[in-house]
């Protein structure tokens, strides 16, 4: 949960550089649902995004409102044809793939950072505040939805217009992560892992000493007597929610050439008589 910045980022420092900006609410800008208007005077928020690079009060929002607007109002062919000039699409494919393997429901614009290293490059985004995802919700309560799509207005536009076959590379890429880090037991090995160092360092018992009331009401699973059911329950709902999202991208998938599946049933008269098996 650590904030990203300029430095962590590499964004280049100059006049004209870099650019950095972090979902901090739900103002329809994060979601490019909405263009809100400017004011003239400098300002640290809008439509929902808070300026981190360069500061507010030396920078202007003219660059993130002009890529909304495009996103929102560019006509299907402007969309289509400039996309690729305005975001990183591999990051943005990383990103929805994350998003929706990890169920995170509260970082579909809020709790994210949108960038650029510098002034002509592609926006990139990253990832932040993850705490509702893997069948939890932002409060800590377990709600193990399995089958929910996550969008916003940009990934809907991409995945409606499909600029440069873009739903073909969001399946290809989705059964290349299957293989290696987005397979079940790679998932479900980094659970076991990080529980069985949490454990070792006493962390869950410092943190309860800590917090006890507002674990007792609120994070029971915390407690010894329920740890291993908790985990058993994100390990059973990350066999459900990637076999659904399995079938939810392979629609997608390109055709292979030489594959075709119509069966063409060929029977001579003789074999076709009453009463043969």
């Amino acid at each position: 949960t650590e904030d990203m910045d300029r430095k962590q980022l590499k964004l280049k420092n100059q006049s004209g550089g870099g650019e950095l900006y972090k979902g901090d609410s739900w103002g329809g800008a994060v979601t490019f649902d909405h263009v809100p208007d400017l004011s003239g005077a400098p300002i640290e928020t809008w439509g929902g995004w808070e300026m981190k690079y360069p500061d507010w009060e030396d920078g202007n929002w003219n660059a993130i409102r002009n890529f909304t607007d495009f996103v929102k109002n560019a006509t299907d062919a402007e969309f289509s044809s400039q996309i690729e000039s305005k975001i990183s699409i591999p990051s943005f494919i990383d990103y929805y793939l994350f998003l929706n393997l990890t169920k995170a429901e509260d970082n579909l614009g809020k709790n994210t950072f949108i960038a650029k290293y510098t002034a002509g490059d592609p926006y990139f985004i990253v990832p932040w505040d993850l705490d509702g995802t893997w069948g939890y919700n932002w409060k800590g309560e377990w709600e193990p939805r399995k089958t929910a799509i996550l969008s916003n207005s940009l990934y809907k536009r991409l995945l409606e217009l499909n600029p440069n076959q873009f739903k073909e590379k969001l399946a290809l890429r989705w059964f290349d992560l299957r293989k290696s880090a987005f397979s079940i037991p790679s998932l479900q090995n980094r659970f076991d892992t990080q529980k069985e160092f949490l454990e070792r360092n006493a962390i869950y018992d410092r943190e309860y000493l800590v917090y006890q009331g507002n674990y007792d009401q609120h994070f029971p699973f915390y407690k010894l007597a329920h740890r291993n059911e908790a985990l058993t329950n994100i390990k059973d709902w990350i066999v459900s929610r990637t076999d659904n999202l399995d079938h939810y991208f392979n629609p997608m998938l390109p055709n292979e050439p030489g594959c075709d599946f119509n069966i063409l049933p060929k029977a001579t008269p003789e074999l076709v008589t009453q009463g043969a098996p």
